[in-house]
């Protein structure tokens, strides 16, 4: 299992709940609720823009930082992303349980696994970290049942083929988002979960490089 302890090593909770004998599980998932509770209680206190998603009665908020890197690039999260990957999920019963989306700019990787998601079930907020771009592979019908997705997902990222037709056969290429908001359906307790991505040796050094180089600049400016 991925080890996060080095990220939360300075949270007071954390330090505490140690020195109080409390189990190291207990105590990182503690320190992670820390470490997000002031985003959702101010967010342009701690450097976030909050806009919303809104379907019906229900509506999600979306954090994003406030703070500009210049080098991002592709790497910075835009809250119009945000909702459109929202607005073309099949299924929008199973957006009921999320409530906060927060993009978290910071590269979290050690011995080659990384942090890409926490979703923490109490407030039902994902936290969405910097992370090597990727996608989760699944067959149309496996992963959405009965409701086909009508959208060619391998191509959202290029703003000019947002929306393109894709056949019911098609082998879907799904956003790490989606897979995390089909996995929520499936949750039984209220424990954190961590979605990792072990990289192989063909990652592109150089990204993960520029990814770290990111996670500084926010660091910095105290993300």
């Amino acid at each position: 299992m991925f080890d996060i302890k080095e990220y939360y090593l300075e949270n007071s909770l954390l330090m505490e709940s140690v020195k109080k004998g409390a189990s190291p599980e207990t105590s990182y998932d503690d320190a992670v609720s820390q470490d997000i509770k002031p985003i959702l209680i101010n967010p342009q206190k701690s450097g976030y823009n909050n806009e919303l998603f809104k379907r019906g009665k229900h509506s999600i908020n979306i954090y994003t930082p406030s703070a500009y890197c210049p080098f991002a690039g592709e790497f910075s999260v835009e809250p119009d992303y945000l909702r459109f990957l929202l607005s073309i999920y099949p299924d929008k019963e199973e957006l009921l349980p999320i409530k906060h989306i927060i993009a978290r700019p910071r590269f979290i990787e050690s011995g080659r696994i990384q942090l890409v998601s926490l979703f923490i079930p109490s407030p039902g907020c994902i936290v969405l970290y910097l992370s090597y771009p990727h996608f989760y592979t699944f067959n149309n019908g496996e992963f959405f049942g009965k409701e086909s997705f009508s959208y060619d997902l391998s191509s959202i990222q290029n703003p000019h083929y947002l929306g393109t037709a894709a056949p019911e056969s098609q082998i879907l290429s799904v956003p790490p988002l989606f897979y995390i908001i089909k996995s929520i359906t499936k949750k039984l307790d209220y424990t954190i979960d961590k979605y990792l991505l072990r990289l192989n040796n063909s990652a592109n050094e150089q990204t993960l490089v520029r990814l770290d180089e990111i996670s500084h600049f926010y660091n910095r400016h105290g993300y």
